[in-house]
């Protein structure tokens, strides 16, 4: 069935679609609408003046919903288009537990600020609109009347206090989602003046609910992605991960900035290649060894530590590759084999370790020197000579510092101290390429 709601104040649509050039015209001899490039399969012109099709306006917002769920930025331009369409003063989403009666509005348009502050705290709990029959099981579309009447919602405390301050009174609502008691709802509200929605209104936010559902699924597992991006970003760690062929796959900022320095890679090559020639084919079996989870031929067990030097600084790279446990699905279903390289280096990560080094563990100011050479690289008998010290009394140094962080050895300390998740991603002993 066509719906063609008018552009009343009663009707849920208000504003036409806006097509791109190229749109059906009109045939010969109908009148024009008076903008350019619009689409003239929205429009029908009669005498008394124009309607349009709900089902475009449909497509429109559709469009919008689902770009909005691969870019939570993008709600905004949902929120305003979805006021408009349905005429509304003010619109939201919310969030309402049934058990503790407690909610709050989660993103809203059109509303004053300090009266959504007031909300969660107050007016949530005199909300006559939240009774649950109306929203147990989701997917039920609802007008305020249907909940309560004109007569009985302006006589409520919810009403005085807070709608009608911002010349809010009807309500047209959707449940979204359901976990448990627990429900997520979008509402419009509009003003008196405007009129109660309507059926075809109703019918229409039905027909956007699949879509609003989807996007809110996509929503959230892009939200948490990007999340863990700006997390993984963050760290002072370099952390890529790349295939058996050392290519990489993923690269979080301080990895790219190794990678575009120069200082460890060679520039311009598909796949990751060491500067030096020895460190170079040492770090490709390794990285084959832990994709494929067995043994190089040097015999190194896969998940071994190098220590790299690098162009142009006098300190070392610490880099680790580790395997994966699971293989990278690839959208063609191809299963890629995949290991994770962790490049650590002293300039990055000095700042945090000294706050574990004197905040976490109570290091003395000699000690922490010391560790902080052990982390860079350094033999403890080189160590000890860059801080003027004996061999003997570095060997005591080191015995405090093993007391003080419960670590038995220096490749345990650097485990510690580097923040290496798994025990598994350092060996015994640390493989040293000139």
């Amino acid at each position: 069935m066509r719906l063609q709601p008018n552009l009343s104040a009663t009707a849920g649509l208000s504003r036409p679609c806006m097509h791109i050039r190229g749109a059906e015209q009109p045939k010969s001899g109908t009148a024009r609408v008076g903008v350019k490039d619009q689409c003239f399969k929205c429009f029908q012109i009669i005498k008394m003046g124009k309607t349009m099709s709900i089902e475009c306006e449909n497509e429109r917002l559709i469009g919008l919903i689902y770009d909005a769920a691969s870019d939570s930025r993008r709600w905004a331009y949902v929120h305003q288009a979805l006021q408009q369409s349905f005429n509304a003063d003010a619109l939201n989403w919310a969030q309402h537990d049934f058990n503790s009666g407690e909610g709050r509005i989660l993103d809203s348009i059109g509303y004053d600020r300090s009266y959504l502050r007031s909300y969660t705290g107050r007016y949530v709990t005199l909300n006559k609109w939240l009774q649950a029959q109306w929203y147990i099981p989701p997917g039920q579309v609802h007008l305020g009347e249907e909940i309560l009447t004109e007569v009985q919602l302006v006589q409520t405390k919810f009403y005085i206090e807070w709608l009608k301050p911002q010349g809010l009174l009807h309500r047209i609502c959707v449940v979204v989602k359901q976990e448990g008691q627990q429900v997520f709802y979008l509402e419009a509200l509009r003003s008196k003046s405007k009129g109660p929605y309507d059926k075809q209104a109703k019918l229409f936010l039905g027909s956007l609910l699949p879509h609003l559902q989807q996007a809110m699924q996509r929503n959230v597992y892009f939200w948490r992605s990007a999340i863990m991006k700006d997390v993984i970003d963050s760290w002072p760690c370099a952390l890529l991960a790349v295939d058996k062929h050392a290519r990489p796959l993923f690269m979080n900022r301080a990895a790219e900035q190794i990678v575009h320095d120069q200082s460890i890679f060679c520039p311009n090559s598909e796949s990751l290649s060491l500067t030096g020639l020895k460190s170079a084919s040492s770090f490709q079996e390794l990285i084959a060894a832990a994709a494929s989870g067995s043994l190089t031929d040097s015999g190194y067990q896969a998940g071994e530590a190098m220590i790299i030097p690098r162009r142009n600084h006098r300190t070392p790279a610490w880099v680790v590759v580790a395997p994966l446990s699971r293989k990278l699905r690839t959208v063609v279903s191809q299963e890629v084999e995949v290991a994770l390289v962790y490049i650590y280096l002293p300039e990055f990560v000095g700042a945090i370790q000294q706050t574990m080094l004197k905040t976490f563990f109570k290091l003395t100011p000699a000690e922490q020197k010391l560790a902080q050479l052990i982390l860079e690289g350094c033999r403890l008998d080189e160590a000890a000579e860059r801080l003027g010290i004996t061999k003997n009394t570095a060997r005591t140094h080191m015995k405090h510092i093993y007391s003080k962080t419960n670590t038995e050895c220096q490749t345990d300390l650097v485990r510690l101290l580097l923040g290496v998740p798994s025990s598994q991603l350092l060996p015994d002993k640390l493989v040293l390429v000139a």
